[in-house]
């Protein structure tokens, strides 16, 4: 009697444990719109509960109600999947109802499961049924005759082999076609540019996911690529082979539940719009993630080795540790960079899970081998100290429900799944983990809950513990689990739950579970997703989260440029600066704007302030989205430092702005026209801050003046030069005030002169800078009011270089580092006589 009463409780704990683990699941990690009906998930859940007890201990009576029961289970599951499909999204308050009458259902189906007493009691009943009417005598269909999956046991090695080989070429037929779709996303850029330097030196700089690096650049090579975007397509190739590949282990570790289980995962896996797209890209996310399922096939036999100790198995368990070892020192500190690492967390989960499920195994291997528990807290050790090297783990974080919703959220803006993307089933992949909880429990195959633990372990791990912001591409080392435990429950279905006494009910309830997976699975979803893709409100792919850029909008703004024309064009840019320096490789420097920083827009002043003209190149992530940045609007203009800056271009998400302090870089020794003045297209403000900076070079002992703002007559300002070569200035024919006098300038050489104004008003200060010394400084003797055309005297006898109007006042810093750099470009010192290199100028 004791026994009964323990056999009953061990048959309730198992028959209620799929729907247990789920409302858990709902309650803690769930999207909100679940949550937010927890009240009757609950009341639902001790509803099942309380017809489950009474089922089971009235086990006598509703026994014969067993086969109906499974057929109910089966209506239920089609119908929840049937009613996932768009079309019928009137009924979705009541899907609720559905999903609990599948729970109760396929809890009954546990509980109510046939005993080997049961079994052989209703074997003899129904011979005798079948024998009262004459037909062949057979056993019911509906009482299982093994735990293991009847078709598969029918395919032979062969057969296997060439569908997992069709399965493993549609996936890299998959991730090859429509490769070219989409330009580069940030980090792809450092491996192109790695490539592009070890191709060119030797070396690259770069240390993060260096077999990235190393297989692109032997692709790019192999290739024969020289522009950058036949750089970008050969180098996405090897990405393509691992990704495509990664079906064949994944396949292996699937086949530990059922052959059958690891040929649905491959497909899974080889159609998966997120695996797609994440292969499409230059990663190691591409890369890795065979590599970690191939570690945890291994990491699985050395458990089952440490399970049975046996003699034999010595060397093969020496030889798994190492492997194991050397792939955690090469996670953890060699390509500590990269999220290789995330392996070791894996495999951290694996263990638990198989320890949970071998418990009883374990337990009798520890008793006769203590030392294995030495071996054990050292196991917890060191992975502890690997752990403390993971840069963003925190007990200190706000909890991300996102990190779940990857999985467990099906109307999830991303990553996309195979499910259609306006799939009405809040509760599918509840509902799919319950028919695999269930068919697992019905089949005692062990090796799903292995992975379904290892899912759930590191959903929550992610959840509690990852401090950084939420990508699909950090925990994009789940997904095989994920698969695996989706194709366990695809395939509990066919073989089991929808295998009935009557052939053509069993064949019919079958198609049209065929029909509800493809209407799920969707396969024009698949096509979409490689063909057209859609787009997050921010701009990232639903695919796979990332953001890719169209280098193009950057790149043709240089075609017409020709190689001597980059020679002093500076570039700031965010996304774009690897695709320019490899199109243009004469570009003379391409500044990187640091979003992140908090100085950025000193740092882009500064650089403005320091040349006379150039280029930014921005994304509208990282100029607006991420952070605050600089003006989108058609036609804007605003002013930077003392820069006036234009926007040219506003297409694709991505902006060109050009900046223009220069008035002329060509030398002007009397090339002007016939007029005495030559006006430029320039004007200055008078009543504002300015400072004007240029290069002169005279002989002259009276080279007459250099520059006129506006007429004397208007309350212009003369740049005048007197006998002895010094510069002053004048403010009107009537004012004979001192000037600021310059020292003699005269001398054949060339002179940096930055002339700078306060402002307008009457005593204001004004003064030079020459050579990057500060000179003399004076007040104004009159008010200076209103904007002043520029002029430049046809008859000054000497050479002007590299004039520059700042709308603000220069630092002495600022004013040292124009004048250093006159000088870098000479390569000589100011005391020569030199000509500096033209700026190109509209």
């Amino acid at each position: 009697m004791k026994t009964s009463w323990w056999a009953n409780i061990i048959q309730l704990i198992k028959g209620l444990l799929p729907i247990s683990i789920i409302i858990v699941l709902m309650l803690t990690l769930g999207h909100r719109s679940i949550v937010l009906n927890s009240t009757v998930h609950i009341g639902l859940y001790i509803l099942t509960i309380g017809i489950g007890i009474a089922a089971l201990f009235l086990r006598k009576k509703t026994q014969s109600w067993y086969p109906n029961i499974k057929k109910g289970f089966a209506a239920f599951i089609l119908l929840n999947l049937f009613l996932s499909i768009p079309y019928f999204q009137n009924v979705e308050a009541l899907r609720i109802y559905f999903f609990y009458g599948a729970a109760l259902l396929g809890t009954l189906t546990l509980l109510l499961q046939p005993t080997s007493k049961d079994k052989t009691c209703l074997v003899s009943s129904h011979i005798a049924h079948r024998t009262s009417h004459d037909e062949p005598q057979s056993l019911n269909p509906t009482i299982p005759q093994s735990h293991n999956p009847t078709i598969p046991q029918s395919l032979n090695p062969s057969i296997l082999a060439l569908l997992l080989l069709s399965i493993t070429i549609l996936s890299l037929a998959l991730r090859y076609w429509n490769l070219d779709f989409l330009d580069s996303y940030r980090d792809e850029d450092h491996h192109l540019s790695s490539a592009r330097k070890l191709l060119e030196n030797g070396t690259f700089q770069y240390g993060r996911g260096k077999l990235v690096t190393y297989c692109a650049t032997f692709f790019i090579w192999l290739g024969q690529a020289t522009s950058y975007h036949e750089y970008l397509h050969w180098g996405r190739i090897p990405s393509v082979i691992f990704g495509g590949l990664a079906a064949i282990p994944i396949y292996f570790l699937g086949r530990k539940i059922s052959p059958t289980t690891g040929l649905i995962a491959a497909l899974l896996w080889a159609t998966s719009p997120w695996a797609i797209g994440v292969s499409k890209n230059m990663r190691e996310h591409a890369y890795y993630v065979g590599i970690i399922v191939v570690f945890i096939l291994i990491f699985m036999r050395l458990l089952e080795m440490l399970t049975t100790l046996k003699k034999e198995d010595t060397r093969y368990i020496i030889l798994f540790v190492l492997l194991i070892a050397n792939l955690m020192v090469y996670s953890f500190f060699i390509d500590r960079l990269s999220t290789l690492k995330v392996g070791g967390g894996l495999m951290a989960a694996t263990l638990v899970g198989y320890g949970i499920t071998h418990l009883k195994e374990l337990f009798q291997i520890v008793k006769k081998h203590k030392w294995l528990v030495i071996v054990l807290v050292l196991f917890l050790v060191g992975f502890l100290l690997l752990v403390n090297r993971v840069k963003f783990l925190s007990f200190d974080k706000t909890f991300e429900v996102k990190w779940a919703n990857t999985f467990l959220f099906p109307l999830a803006d991303m990553p996309v799944h195979w499910w259609q993307s306006k799939l009405s089933n809040r509760l599918l992949v509840y509902l799919l983990f319950l028919i695999g909880m269930i068919g697992s429990l019905y089949t005692k195959t062990r090796y799903y809950f292995v992975n379904f633990i290892v899912v759930i372990t590191i959903i929550t791990g992610y959840y509690l513990f990852f401090d950084r912001y939420y990508s699909p591409k950090y925990i994009f080392y789940l997904l095989p689990y994920f698969i695996i435990i989706i194709a366990a429950s695809i395939n509990y279905c066919f073989h089991h739950f929808f295998q009935f006494e009557d052939r053509l009910f069993t064949n019919l309830s079958r198609f049209l579970l065929v029909g509800a997976l493809v209407a799920i699975f969707n396969p024009i979803t698949i096509k979409n997703s490689i063909t057209n893709p859609t787009l997050t409100q921010n701009k990232a792919l639903t695919t796979t989260g990332l953001v890719h850029h169209d280098k193009n909008q950057a790149i043709s703004i240089f075609r017409d440029f020709k190689e001597v024309d980059f020679q002093n064009t500076k570039i700031i840019s965010s996304v774009y600066d690897q695709a320019l320096l490899h199109e243009y490789p004469a570009l003379d420097t391409v500044y990187k704007y640091r979003y992140k920083s908090a100085a950025r827009f000193q740092e882009v002043d500064s650089i403005m302030n320091a040349n006379p003209n150039g280029w930014m190149i921005l994304d509208s992530h990282r100029n607006g989205i991420w952070r605050k940045g600089f003006p989108q609007e058609k036609k804007a203009k605003f002013t930077r430092g003392n820069t006036v800056v234009s926007l040219i271009s506003n297409k694709k998400n991505c902006q060109v702005y050009r900046w223009r302090t220069i008035i002329t870089s060509k030398v002007i020794s009397k090339q002007l026209p016939d007029s005495m003045l030559y006006k430029t297209n320039y004007v200055v403000d008078l009543s504002k801050p300015f400072a004007f900076s240029f290069w002169i070079k005279t002989r002259s002992e009276n080279p007459g003046d250099a520059f006129i703002f506006g007429q004397l007559s208007e309350n212009g300002l003369i740049f005048e030069q007197s006998s002895q070569g010094r510069f002053k200035i004048n403010h009107g024919a009537d004012l004979t005030t001192p000037s600021a006098e310059t020292k003699s300038l005269n001398d054949g050489f060339w002179h940096h002169v930055v002339f700078y104004q306060y402002g307008g008003a009457k005593g204001s200060i004004y003064g030079y800078y020459i050579d990057g010394q500060k000179g003399n400084y004076d007040k104004l003797p009159v008010h200076k009011t209103a904007e002043k055309d520029i002029y430049i005297n046809n008859t000054f006898d000497g050479q002007l270089q590299d004039m520059r109007l700042y709308y603000n006042m220069l630092s002495e810093e600022e004013i040292k580092n124009i004048f250093n750099q006159g000088i870098q470009k000479a390569e000589e010192t100011i005391k020569s006589d030199l000509i500096f290199t033209a700026i190109p100028v509209e």
